[in-house]
């Protein structure tokens, strides 16, 4: 972490009370590893993943993203707070660690898959988790045969697409879409940007090709002022809160809305 986003989180954590809650919204929350045992901030204890899915089942709606987008798009207004679960980079062990929970409490979830790295052709999208192991394509295939699971696209190179001539852009956008659909059968409408970084260019190529796209900035996505390829997400971490009821209350989460300003000036 960067002295500039470390101090951003710090000042954002001070003055996190000041901020009003937000009711109706939904909160997208971004998980990326449960129990894998390495130094990343954002592998969490199971026992935390797990204590964390029963307070969101008890505070709020919890419900797949296509069920969210469609709330956002009616502009339905509901006191009680809707939340959907994400998990980013295609980690197999995010089958064996976090789908059993998941499924066990029949809660939804959208894995975003980074092709490359299932393929063998990239590396590990997250630094510290370089020992664990993709998932196979056999395992996602049966993944996203579950109901309750939604597979989209983290593309195919897992890099910061603001990098890349328009062109490549283009290519990585249908091939990963493409690759994921052929070998998993199921429909792949939903995007994540890699390491969270976008440009309104690249957001109009997105926008060809997917129903939606998530990024972070730590905002809960409100009716009527939410863009469909631009949703924001919270990313779950060590350091936060164990308990996340004040995320899904807050208009915005202070401290990941500092580090993606900050993350924008890299």
């Amino acid at each position: 972490m960067s002295w500039l986003t470390r101090a951003s989180r710090e000042a954002a954590r001070l003055m996190q009370p000041l901020v009003p809650r937000e009711g109706g919204g939904v909160t997208i929350l971004a998980y990326h590893l449960v129990g894998g045992g390495t130094p990343s901030v954002v592998d969490l204890p199971i026992e935390t993943f797990h204590a964390q899915l029963r307070e969101l089942r008890q505070i709020a709606h919890v419900c797949s993203l296509t069920e969210a987008v469609s709330r956002l798009e009616a502009g339905t207004d509901r006191t009680r707070p809707a939340v959907v679960i994400t998990f980013d980079d295609g980690f197999d062990n995010f089958r064996t660690r976090a789908w059993p929970l998941l499924r066990e409490l029949d809660v939804p979830c959208t894995l975003y898959v980074p092709v490359g790295f299932i393929e063998g052709t990239r590396p590990a999208p997250l630094t510290g988790a370089e020992r664990l192991r993709p998932l196979e394509w056999a395992a996602l295939r049966e993944l996203a045969s579950e109901p309750l699971l939604t597979i989209g696209s983290h593309g195919c190179r897992h890099q910061d697409l603001r990098r890349l001539d328009l062109d490549d852009v283009r290519q990585d956008l249908r091939h990963s879409r493409a690759r994921l659909q052929d070998r998993t059968g199921a429909p792949i409408d939903h995007f994540c940007y890699p390491q969270a970084k976008w440009s309104r260019a690249i957001e109009q190529e997105v926008r060809a090709e997917y129903r939606t796209a998530v990024v972070a900035g730590g905002r809960t996505n409100v009716p009527g002022r939410f863009n469909p390829q631009r949703l924001w997400r919270v990313p779950v971490r060590r350091d936060m809160p164990s308990g996340l009821t004040p995320v899904v209350q807050s208009a915005v989460w202070l401290e990941e809305w500092a580090a993606s300003h900050a993350r924008a000036l890299t």
